[in-house]
């Protein structure tokens, strides 16, 4: 399978529309390593998609700090430079989210908030 799943805190984020009508919000999230305390940042893109405003979502409900959980996929795009070269870059892409918080009782993270619209993809998600 070509997914992933990560949980962090959101570092940085901006939220782009195009000419062509397409959203896309960029992220980073830092995620502790474990044993240390030293982060690694992922950056991740979520696009607006038929059935879900997934990019434009994530701008209105989160701000830098939160704590959120990500499910994705991972992209290889393969492409050529103007100079003729051919590049390779990695990519991911952020399908859904959902913000979190520490339960220091549980000792475990717990889903918080719904935004709107995520109770659309939820019910859609289990069908």
């Amino acid at each position: 399978m070509n997914e992933f799943k990560l949980l962090g805190r959101l570092n940085w984020l901006k939220i782009q529309y195009f000419d062509n009508g397409t959203c896309m919000t960029s992220i980073y999230l830092g995620k502790k390593k474990p044993k240390t305390d030293e982060y690694e940042t992922f950056p991740i893109l979520f696009f607006n998609t038929k059935k879900d405003n997934v990019a434009e979502r994530l701008a209105e409900c989160c701000v830098q700090g939160d704590y959120i959980r990500i499910n994705g996929k991972i992209s290889i795009n393969e492409y050529e430079s103007k100079d003729g070269k051919k590049h390779t870059k990695i990519e991911l892409i952020g399908w859904n989210f959902k913000k979190v918080k520490w339960n220091s009782e549980l000792n475990k993270y717990e889903d918080i908030e719904v935004c709107e619209g995520e109770e659309l993809l939820e019910t859609e998600q289990a069908a």
